[in-house]
């Protein structure tokens, strides 16, 4: 069964390549640091960027691992009179990490991690189960425990460098609630389970008919109390739901084009939430970034696949400078995170009581439709000698705009050439600055080349 509710037709962008070229940017920011040094977050690698921002009642979260302990943390950075960055375990440290597998994911409520203890020739199976999701939507820190999750297979987990193995599930997903967990990286059939802090729901394995199509990841998700099966083709062509029974019923739903680089544009899907429910964001941009679009589709559990699509913004929509949002819109509309067209890009200069100016580029934004327009939560930005070529510091900003005062600087340091980088990070005041002068590096760094009519 196809559902046909939503957009129709998709026609490739009315624009020639060959078009002028002018240089744009949006309205800058000045921010200042203040005397505080820089702080270190311990075991992390990369900074946070726009998807971990601006969710819930955090201005950003992180999650990091320790694979010498087999332990998962996450760091919840807040604003306010005082801003603050406080480290909050999933996982906590183990002494024998070694008698350990264990894995950790980044998703789109915050950070989920699985523990086990590795099987042995006297015990085969998988023993000692803790699962642990850290969901800044709705504001969960759960760690559960499973007494077994079935015997070993072959390509569970894999080895580490040092200390814990590294756990390969199926499946481990956020959602509903609670979060979805299928242990074994590809047995021939198995369970899903699904852990909301209280119970386990052990839920029976789907065969999904054959798909002619690559790149596919299989997901689970709840809809209005109801668990959906569903296999995701990941550049947002289609998704196939399951609903379960004694016999299972297959509906399928194409979100866009098949190829999207044959018609110069650049798609994807991911999912939000309405009102707590969850939904797919399709996103599509013509490669030259003068047109974009975007439709949010809540997920249904009935005959259709989708309820009605409802348009969104791209950073194509917004003022200059955006509005930012109130927390009444980020309670109850779809939270989107959107690249940056050519054009939109703000400068950002950060001047320093002892340290040179530094100048970053801003990229992705949190965005939501709001009654009186788009509005934008954050926005995340690189050092400009990055985007250059340069070999400068590895700078990075996170800017939250109903509270740009307590925005956030990153860098990423080495302490000798090939060494694991460390992350360290500033707070600083940031507003904008339409009079703000800004070098001629500007405007020659990508994403500020606009493509006009001719």
């Amino acid at each position: 069964q196809t559902e046909s509710a939503g957009p129709q037709k998709l026609l490739p962008p009315a624009e020639a390549d060959d078009g002028f070229v002018e240089r744009r940017v949006k309205t800058p920011l000045h921010c200042a640091l203040g005397n505080e040094p820089w702080q270190t977050l311990e075991n992390a690698t990369e900074p946070p960027g726009a998807q971990n921002s601006a969710l819930g009642r955090v201005a950003w979260t992180l999650g990091v691992e320790d694979p010498a302990r087999a332990a998962v943390s996450a760091y919840h950075a807040y604003g306010g009179a005082h801003p603050r960055v406080e480290r909050v375990v999933l996982l906590p440290p183990s002494s024998q990490a070694e008698t350990f597998a264990y894995t950790m994911t980044d998703q789109v409520e915050g950070t989920a991690a699985l523990r086990y203890a590795l099987p042995s020739a006297a015990d085969t199976r998988l023993t000692r189960v803790e699962v642990a999701w850290d969901n800044r939507l709705l504001d969960q820190l759960v760690r559960q425990r499973m007494p077994e999750a079935g015997d070993y297979v072959p390509g569970d987990f894999e080895r580490g460098g040092t200390g814990a193995q590294r756990a390969v599930p199926a499946l481990l997903s956020i959602g509903g609630g609670g979060i979805y967990l299928r242990p074994h990286k590809s047995p021939p059939s198995q369970p899903t389970y699904f852990l909301d802090g209280h119970g386990v729901v052990e839920l029976s394995e789907v065969a999904f008919p054959r798909v002619q199509a690559g790149n596919l990841r299989h997901e689970m998700s709840r809809a209005a109390g109801v668990h959906l099966p569903l296999l995701i083709e990941r550049d947002g062509f289609f998704v196939v739901r399951a609903r379960l029974g004694a016999e299972p019923r297959f509906d399928a739903f194409a979100l866009g084009l098949s190829d999207p680089k044959a018609f110069d544009m650049v798609q994807f899907a991911t999912m939000t939430y309405v009102d707590k429910e969850p939904a797919f964001h399709v996103f599509v941009q013509s490669a030259s970034g003068r047109t974009a679009k975007g439709w949010v589709l809540p997920l249904a559990a009935g005959d259709a696949v989708f309820e009605p699509a409802l348009p969104v913004p791209s950073q194509l929509d917004l003022a200059d400078p955006p509005a930012a949002c109130d927390e009444s819109v980020m309670r109850s509309a779809p939270r989107l995170v959107v690249p940056l067209a050519p054009g939109t890009r703000h400068p950002i200069q950060v001047s320093d009581p002892s340290e040179p100016i530094r100048l970053l580029l801003s990229g992705w934004a949190v965005v939501y439709p709001a009654p009186n327009g788009p509005c934008m939560a954050a926005l995340d930005a690189e050092g400009l000698s990055e985007q250059l070529g340069g070999t400068g510091e590895e700078l990075s900003a996170l800017l939250l705009l109903s509270e740009l005062k307590n925005s956030w600087l990153f860098r990423r340091v080495r302490d000798e050439p090939g060494a694991d980088p460390r992350v360290e990070y500033r707070p600083m005041s940031c507003r904008f600055d339409a009079g703000l002068r800004l070098p001629a590096e500007v405007l020659r760094a990508p994403g500020t080349a606009v493509l006009l009519e001719r």
